[in-house]
């Protein structure tokens, strides 16, 4: 199982943070080194994505289809894995205010549908914590060069 989270203080205001979540959805490859390419497969709601986008967990790049919802009052945007053959589960990029400001925290749980199965030894917690500081950082450029 797949279960990791990582958590960092972004130095930007929620809407520059947020407007770099919805780019996420769109081109996570920007934001997830382990992503090669991603297509919209479709547009079932007006805060829902249906995407695929094809991850090198180190074993070759696999396609990972998932239904994406965001909400903007929650601050939170879930991305559910659907009809993969090798995991199930959910990711989620959540924003929070603490005392000092926003934090960003993403977390995965992922599942292998098969005990032992080789993709469970990728470095997730890695993928993750390089997904977050990519975000901050590509969130606090921008608010600071405005």
């Amino acid at each position: 199982m797949a279960l990791v989270s990582y958590r960092t203080r972004v130095d930007a205001p929620f809407d520059v943070l947020w407007k770099h979540l919805m780019e996420k959805i769109e081109a996570p490859e920007k934001f997830i080194p382990a992503v090669t390419r991603s297509e919209i497969l479709g547009r079932p709601g007006p805060n829902t994505v249906d995407r695929c986008m094809y991850l090198d967990d180190g074993s070759g790049e696999q396609p990972t289809r998932e239904i994406i919802t965001s909400d903007p009052h929650t601050r939170c945007i879930v991305f559910k894995m659907i009809d993969n053959p090798v995991w199930s589960g959910f990711v989620t990029n959540t924003v929070m205010d603490d005392r000092d400001g926003l934090e960003l925290d993403i977390t995965m749980h992922w599942q292998a549908k098969t005990v032992d199965h080789p993709a469970e030894n990728a470095p997730w917690a890695d993928i993750v914590k390089d997904a977050v500081i990519q975000t901050k950082k590509l969130a606090e450029a921008e608010a600071h060069n405005t």
